[in-house]
């Protein structure tokens, strides 16, 4: 994306100021747009975070940026299609925002190689292969003792972390054989268990993560029930909080009616490597603009498609543009826009025959005005075309 805008979107998310801990406001809808233009679904789908990882190391300081900004708040999207851990927490320690834990220290695992590997890496193996050979099964040994047995051996304490970082769901990771809290939390001592609970339920409370008090919120809770215990004052206070609906972060603002019917899209062409050369040396230069409009830099056609097919892991023979014309209805068909349409569901727009975009671009299949504040006219434009735009583009 062209430098001006990444600009643009880092400054209104550090303007975001989400809600932490139960109760918290649900984040807006506009952040997530912004994580999937940047980072988009990857090979391998929503495992693309175990066999595809997002190479951290190698993104541009503003790509850096941005990640670190989008993970201020829980957006509700499937960030392990986009080849991180998809929970915020797991993100945040990816990043070095927070400190690694348990789930991030690195051991031997014979099934993933030599060397040492994340413990969430060898976790999700063992779990993985005790559920082949027991999801059919009446009995079976308990998880942590096979576990131990097969994979690794921890203290009494790092069980019990362990498994809560299970039950928040890090690294994607989830168990459905047994409860593995018995075993760990039946060698704790009373000191343990409150240092524990103190720890979580201080998370909870400042965490984003819309979900962690249900997760473990009310796993703690039931330890103490379980040891015939009165679960401490810090423990029910966060029971309590109410997740009554807080005000919107951005509220609504009202915006007059746009009029269905005034714009005709037509003349659709897609064009590859192979035909891009048949276009007029005025719609050249009008690719050429888009282009640069849409990955920073000028680029020749055989270097734009050769970037599009490594954006999508595919070859250049898969990878084509498409130019849509744009009329005033009643139409004649006499365009008085052009439109051009990337993969990902991103474009740009023109004056037809013009090279300079007009400052509306489509992001994730959704017209936008461009700019920190752009011109009401360009508003309503690009709110009239996503209302007159054709189901399928």
């Amino acid at each position: 994306m062209v430098c001006s805008r990444m600009d643009d979107e880092i400054s209104r998310l550090e303007a975001l100021k989400p809600g932490v801990g139960p109760g918290a406001a649900t984040p807006p809808s506009w952040p997530t747009e912004i994580q999937r233009r940047h980072f988009p679904s990857r090979r391998g789908a929503h495992k693309a975070f175990v066999s595809n990882p997002l190479e951290i190391d190698k993104l541009s300081k503003q790509q850096r940026r941005l990640l670190e900004l989008l993970c201020k708040a829980d957006l509700g999207s499937n960030w392990g299609n986009s080849g991180m851990a998809p929970d915020i927490r797991s993100r945040r320690r990816q990043l070095g925002l927070d400190p690694a834990g348990i789930m991030e220290e690195k051991i031997p695992c014979a099934k993933l190689g030599k060397g040492s590997h994340p413990r969430w890496k060898a976790l999700k193996v063992a779990l993985d292969h005790f559920g082949r050979l027991y999801s059919t099964k009446s009995e079976h040994p308990q998880t942590q003792v096979w576990i131990t047995e097969n994979y690794f051996d921890l203290a009494p304490e790092k069980w019990v972390e362990l498994w809560t970082e299970v039950k928040a769901r890090a690294y994607g990771i989830t168990t459905a054989w047994g409860d593995p809290f018995t075993a760990a939390v039946a060698a704790l001592t009373k000191s343990q268990r409150n240092a524990w609970a103190k720890r979580w339920t201080a998370e909870i409370m400042r965490s984003p993560e819309l979900q962690l008090r249900a997760w473990v919120g009310g796993t703690i809770a039931r330890v103490y029930e379980d040891a015939g215990e009165k679960a401490p004052g810090f423990v029910t206070a966060m029971m309590r909080v109410e997740d009554a609906p807080a005000p919107p972060l951005e509220p609504a603002r009202a915006e007059p009616p746009v009029t269905r019917g005034k714009y005709l899209f037509f003349g659709k062409q897609a064009f590859d490597l192979t035909t891009i050369d048949e276009l007029d040396p005025a719609a050249k230069k009008q690719f050429a603009a888009a282009v640069a409009k849409m990955t920073g830099k000028k680029q020749t056609p055989k270097a734009f498609f050769a970037w599009e097919a490594k954006q999508l892991e595919t070859s250049v023979d898969g990878v084509d543009v498409i130019r849509w014309r744009i009329a005033l209805a009643p139409a004649k068909k006499q365009a008085v826009f052009d439109f051009w349409l990337f993969p990902f569901d991103d474009g740009v727009l023109f004056a037809a025959g013009k090279n300079q975009p007009l400052g509306v671009a489509m992001s994730q299949n959704r017209f936008l005005a461009e700019g920190k504040k752009p011109r009401p006219e360009l508003q309503l434009l690009a709110r009239e075309l996503q209302a007159n735009r054709p189901a399928k583009l």
